[in-house]
């Protein structure tokens, strides 16, 4: 239901229009294309008019940006060029809109939209990308936005573009819907120069943030009620409001000057939108590593190649030489045909891992290829799921008792049933008697020295699983 005067004002207007022009033209408002990141916990709606709605698993069945209900949000990019306000198509969403505080406006031109891209990890983050021009400047944007499975926020990058010859400022504002409750308390995180509301319980449980990450702080910031923040964008200036107000029905905005100015061709920016409990970890990753394949299935004395790719960020000055390592348990050893990627940071090579034939069968999850360079260190997790079987012998493959003549050799051998690799101790004296083994006798096969009286041998075969001792074999001299 939505509460506030001034938001059903416009939804009234909004549908009365509607169904004026559905009576007399016989068509059908449709607001713009949506595509969306159905991550976990967070489901981001990306309009192709660079706004957006959020929904967290957290909070069930509530978008966390006004309207509430709506897979449309009043949530965008804004940008003020020669005095024109540039911003989403609010009123063509289909909820209806309450940002009429912004004034006068002019919708982005979408350009494109992308489908989501990406596996939804760090190093392939879903990704959907969005390109829209400012109509009659010259001035395009292409705005990608990532999120990662498990995080509570996801990115924003803003790349802008023209021919030199525009100023412009840039904004990020947002009416926010706190947990389930469309009232909240202005909320101001002074590490990361973020603005944005908490709930209204003491202590507060739910946040929502706007983080600037590229630059690490906007020129301008603001806290205040949402027809507030709208009406100091439709200024063109945020008064870097943060003072804590009662529980109201807030908004928040972040404000980037002379992103463009004359003589500057492009530029870029980078923030993040936060859900929930304040991020700890917003750092843009210099360089990239992602392992293919991210998991195998193994058996103890087994190797297994990879292959491991470095990619630096466009969006950061890295440009170094990487050196891979590998981070693994005892039992386990990798090797790279090359393990120094040349500056910038872009590379392929070839991992090998190697098995010890003990290594105890288990997932290993914490096998890390690490990257280090510039300064930075960056790394990529495979797991390691390795299993193996007790060695098992059938009757007919134990060594054999037999008869040879005086002062002769035989060769003995034993061929377990599981495929190994195995270790083998061969003995001399009944099986189960270990006190006499025979040196260098560690292989499948053993030839006796020469019989001159009856002698009993017998082999044990042990690997990562389990052991077995053979039958005892005996060898009986003859004239």
């Amino acid at each position: 239901m939505i509460t506030r005067s001034g938001a059903r004002l416009s939804i009234l207007v909004f549908i009365a229009f509607t169904l004026a022009s559905s009576a007399l033209f016989a068509q059908t408002v449709t607001g713009p294309q949506i595509v969306t990141i159905n991550g976990n916990p967070l489901k981001i709606n990306i309009a192709a008019d660079a706004s957006f709605q959020v929904f967290n698993a957290a909070v069930p069945g509530n978008g966390q940006i006004f309207p509430t209900s709506c897979n449309y949000g009043d949530m965008g990019v804004f940008a003020d060029i020669g005095g024109t306000l540039f911003a989403p198509a609010f009123r063509t969403h289909t909820c209806g809109t309450a940002t009429g505080g912004l004034g006068t406006t002019t919708a982005w031109h979408t350009v494109a939209i992308s489908q989501v891209q990406g596996a939804g990890e760090g190093p392939s983050p879903y990704t959907v990308g969005v390109t829209v021009t400012a109509p009659g400047t010259g001035v395009s944007m292409v705005m990608t936005v990532t999120y990662v499975n498990g995080d509570n926020f996801f990115r924003i990058r803003k790349q802008f573009t023209s021919a030199g010859n525009r100023v412009m400022k840039v904004f990020l504002g947002a009416d926010i819907y706190l947990a389930s409750s469309d009232a909240g308390v202005f909320f101001f995180e002074p590490t990361l120069h973020a603005p944005g509301g908490v709930d209204c319980q003491i202590p507060p449980t739910y946040h929502i943030l706007l983080i600037p990450t590229q630059p690490v702080q906007a020129n301008h910031i603001t806290d205040g009620t949402y027809s507030n923040v709208w009406t100091q964008i439709g200024a063109r200036t945020l008064n870097d409001n943060t003072t804590p107000a009662s529980c109201v029905d807030n908004g928040a905005a972040l404000e980037w000057d002379s992103v463009l100015t004359q003589g500057v061709t492009s530029a870029t920016l980078q923030s993040a939108v936060s859900f929930g409990s304040i991020p700890t970890n917003l750092a843009i990753a210099p360089f990239f590593i992602s392992v293919e394949p991210n998991a195998v299935t193994m058996t103890p004395g087994q190797s297994a190649t990879f292959k491991v790719t470095t990619a630096h960020n466009t969006d950061t000055d890295f440009n170094a030489p990487i050196e891979l390592s590998v981070e693994a348990p005892d039992g386990m050893t990798a090797t790279f045909d090359n393990p120094h990627i040349p500056a910038p940071g872009d590379g392929t090579t070839k991992m090998t891992l190697n098995l010890s034939p003990d290594i105890f069968p288990a997932t290993y999850r914490g096998v890390t290829v690490v990257g280090s360079g510039g300064g930075a260190t960056e790394g990529a997790a495979i797991t390691v799921d390795v299993i193996c079987d007790p060695p098992v012998l059938l009757t007919i493959n134990n060594p054999r008792s037999q008869s040879v003549r005086l002062g002769s050799t035989v060769t003995l051998s034993v061929s377990p049933e599981a495929p190994g690799p195995f270790k083998y101790q061969w003995y001399s004296g009944h099986a189960g008697f270990t006190s006499t083994p025979i040196a260098n006798a560690n292989s499948a096969s053993f030839t006796t020295p020469p019989i001159n009286s009856t002698q009993e041998f017998w082999v044990r075969i042990s690997d990562a699983c389990g052991t077995i001792d053979s039958q005892t074999a005996t060898i009986t001299p003859t004239q």
